[in-house]
């Protein structure tokens, strides 16, 4: 099983309070699990390409616009054949649209988009909301098949 943890700052009643969210997930390939040194010894941890796929199926919790922010960051070190090759074995095409329609449109990540669009070729790809919390009007991305319901403000 692998645990993801994410600390989330939000204001409470009267001071800053920390909020963590815990996902797990049972599966996982080790294609997708980078080692990495610390004080202590070495710990796994998930690659940045298996990490923004994994923001963007959480985002009900997350919020779309931490997790660009988030994403924004990772994207600098994504490496294309890697978010490919994680792309054809995510099972969620709903979020490879999501991810790739941000990666584009939002933060203007041009190849690393690209390599989402070829990974969808050989997907069916039917519209899917931008974010499932909010209305399900708005402009249909023709590229992705997203419905732009929401803008997305990053933090960065």
């Amino acid at each position: 099983m692998w645990l993801y943890c994410l600390l989330q700052p939000y204001m409470g009643q009267n001071s800053k309070k920390l909020k963590i969210s815990f996902f797990s997930k049972n599966t996982w390939e080790q294609d997708d699990i980078v080692q990495k040194t610390t004080n202590a010894g070495y710990i796994n941890i998930s690659s940045p390409e298996l990490t923004v796929f994994d923001l963007l199926a959480y985002t009900e919790k997350i919020g779309l616009n931490r997790a660009t922010t988030v994403l924004q960051e990772l994207a600098q070190n994504m490496k294309v054949s890697a978010l490919s090759r994680t792309a054809k074995r995510y099972p969620s095409t709903p979020v490879i649209q999501r991810l790739g329609y941000i990666l584009d449109k939002v933060l203007g990540e041009e190849k690393l988009a690209e390599a989402l669009q070829k990974s969808l070729s050989n997907r069916r790809i039917v519209p899917v909301l931008l974010s499932t919390q909010k209305t399900k009007q708005g402009e249909m991305d023709e590229t992705w098949k997203v419905i732009k319901n929401m803008e997305i403000e990053s933090d960065l």
